[in-house]
């Protein structure tokens, strides 16, 4: 009775002995699908993160390129500003110089005429 018990226990052993290695070889492959998948994950991570940073160094040369045309056209402008300032500020000397001019030209016939009255008298 005694071997029979042991010969049943011994099975018993052989038998979770090879569920024991189904469940290893089953959670191993699982184990082994998840790493797969993990290498993957990492790869599309990879590849995502690269697009992402040439898009955004895309967006700043546009930026950069946007800024600088800014940049020339309000120099243009500016350039234009000035040259109608001069334009404006030269017709305002000249029209000063024109009634500085004519006023001076009428401080001196008024001048002239006091003086012939005061010499009339």
């Amino acid at each position: 009775m005694r071997i029979a018990k042991i010969d049943e226990l011994r099975r018993l052993i052989q038998m979770h002995s090879e569920f024991f290695e189904r469940e290893l070889d089953y959670k191993d492959a699982i184990l082994q699908m998840l790493d797969k998948d993990i290498e993957e994950a990492e790869e599309h991570y990879s590849i995502a993160l690269r697009n992402h940073f040439i898009h955004i160094n895309q967006l700043i040369s546009l930026q950069e390129s946007r800024m600088r045309g800014l940049h020339e056209e309000f120099n243009k402008d500016v350039i234009n500003l000035e040259n109608e300032f001069k334009l404006e500020s030269d017709q305002i000397m000249k029209n000063f110089k024109e009634e500085r001019k004519e006023i001076l030209n009428m401080r001196d016939v008024i001048t002239e005429e006091y003086q012939m009255k005061i010499n009339a008298v």
